[in-house]
């Protein structure tokens, strides 16, 4: 696994809430984790449940490819290179991700780089997609 470091130019948001989460409008409709050198060093509720995690803690140092499908490996290191880089973030994007159990499934992301705890990182939010996915592999009857 390659080691990410974010780059000295990268676009810094102040997210003050990050250290106590909010609720979002919809319950469940915004996950979203915060890497730093390839590790996740902070994430909500809602992101815990959709990767299998008993508690949003025990995502805390688990490597970020862990979680992603290896096929979307290399779309996702561009991404966080392009975001390391020039800063700024990246556009929505469809990858699947792996449950703390190996469970695969599928989510629309978009990553910012942001500052927490005083670094520089990079905030990814989430959305489950699977069941929409099914739907439209489904044959219409």
């Amino acid at each position: 696994m390659r080691s990410w470091q974010p780059s000295a130019n990268a676009s810094s948001v102040k997210w003050p809430s990050l250290s106590r989460p909010r609720r979002s409008p919809r319950p469940g409709s915004c996950r979203f984790k915060v890497h730093l050198g390839g590790k996740i060093v902070f994430a909500n509720p809602a992101a815990a449940k959709i990767l299998g995690a008993q508690t949003a803690n025990a995502l805390e140092g688990k490597p970020l490819l862990d979680l992603v499908d290896p096929d979307f490996h290399p779309a996702l290191l561009a991404g966080l290179k392009n975001i390391a880089d020039q800063g700024g973030g990246t556009p929505m994007a469809e990858l699947r991700c792996l449950k703390l159990d190996g469970t695969a499934f599928d989510v629309e992301a978009q990553s910012i780089a942001t500052s927490y705890d005083g670094k520089q990182v990079t905030l990814t939010s989430m959305h489950d997609i699977s069941a929409r996915k099914q739907v439209a592999a489904s044959p219409s009857s």
